[in-house]
């Protein structure tokens, strides 16, 4: 693919490695957005799909910077807040089956959580409109163990009160998530790890991916760094947030990600009924189809069409996803180092190529 750069890119690029030549067609750019990830760096993989097709797959660094082990297109990275969509997609296979209602209290489903949670829904939790405590608040000082999901609800089913009342308002919350993953196994009667590999992993083959257990083998895996000062190499796999699950606990690959991707056109493993739930906003007013947030996606206009993307930014590892639906267009970023400012421009750029300028953020 050879496109017309918009002088953005030409800019972008510029400012970043201004004593380098500008590579002049779409492969040498996009290894120019990446080199500070390259060898002998932590690394990234990147994959560009559109109209079903892998049109851009590449990968960079090291996925173990000791071993000098390489990332491939099956590299495992934890990509943290971008698996809020598998969470909220297991919400929403349980109501496809009938199992749920959005409507559904927390206090309905968990008779021991105090009385607020007579005034929060489901759908507030899965859109940020909760109002519950960060989980921040429950680790106490000088803690070395991880905190668990268990340990979460637990310490919850101890405060007495929300931050603000439920559905009034938008804030982004780590917690609620973990609650979405206790209701997955109340409602199941399974492990949430279970209920995500035999409802979406396995059905869609992604052989790669699990949901991260303490101590648990992953293969191909990607272990996180951080870097200071440009150039010194951290090893940050791990911090006390790491082992909760429901939340961002998820190691997936590139080459995984792309069947999670395509089955999102199809009703293969959902209906299409509760596939509008996903990508619908959800605001003060309910379900909208204008901005905001949705199954695990913020929802933005621009240029006439919906544009769905999540970053996710942990110990170690950093992700970006951008999906231009209209346009069959899908942006996938992992990389064992942290996200940053510089992971997501370089995501916003790549769509504003590979979508020919029509996609580009304000």
């Amino acid at each position: 693919m050879k496109s017309i750069i918009p002088f953005t890119i030409f800019f972008f690029l510029f400012s970043c490695h201004s004593s380098r030549v500008i590579p002049k067609d779409d492969d040498d750019i996009v290894d120019h957005l990446f080199s500070r990830y390259d060898v002998p760096n932590p690394g990234a993989s990147v994959l560009v799909i559109k109209n079903g097709r892998k049109i851009l797959e590449k990968n960079y660094g090291y996925a173990n910077v000791g071993e000098k082990t390489k990332t491939t297109s099956e590299t495992n990275y934890r990509i943290a807040s971008v698996g809020k969509q598998f969470t909220a997609f297991a919400i929403a296979k349980l109501a496809d089956r009938g199992k749920l209602d959005y409507e559904t209290s927390l206090k309905a489903i968990f008779p021991e959580f105090p009385d607020y949670g007579k005034n929060i829904k489901i759908r507030h939790l899965i859109t940020h409109r909760s109002g519950l405590v960060s989980y921040n608040n429950f680790i106490e000082a000088n803690r070395e163990r991880q905190i668990l999901d268990d340990e979460v609800f637990q310490a919850l089913l101890k405060t007495d009160s929300t931050i603000f009342e439920p559905d009034t308002r938008f804030k982004y919350s780590n917690t609620a998530y973990v609650v979405l993953g206790k209701i997955v196994e109340k409602i199941s009667g399974k492990p949430f790890e279970e209920f995500i590999a035999d409802e979406i992993f396995k059905p869609l083959k992604m052989e790669n991916s699990i949901v991260y257990v303490p101590n648990a083998e992953i293969k191909n895996r990607a272990f996180g760094y951080s870097i200071k000062n440009d150039s010194i190499i951290i090893p940050k796999d791990q911090s006390l947030t790491s082992a909760i699950q429901a939340d961002g606990g998820y190691y997936t690959s590139i080459s995984d990600y792309y069947k999670w991707d395509q089955m999102l056109y199809s009703d293969r493993l959902i209906s299409g009924k509760q596939l509008d739930n996903i990508f619908s906003a959800y605001t003060e007013n309910g379900k909208s189809s204008g901005e905001g947030y949705c199954f695990g996606w913020n929802k933005i206009r621009i240029n006439g069409y919906d544009v769905y993307e999540h970053g996710g930014l942990t110990s170690g590892f950093g992700a970006e996803v951008i999906r231009v639906p209209d346009l069959k267009t899908s942006i996938i970023i992992f990389s064992n180092r942290p996200k940053g400012s510089i992971l997501t421009d370089i995501a916003w750029k790549l769509t504003e190529i590979y979508t020919d300028g029509k996609i580009v953020k304000k």
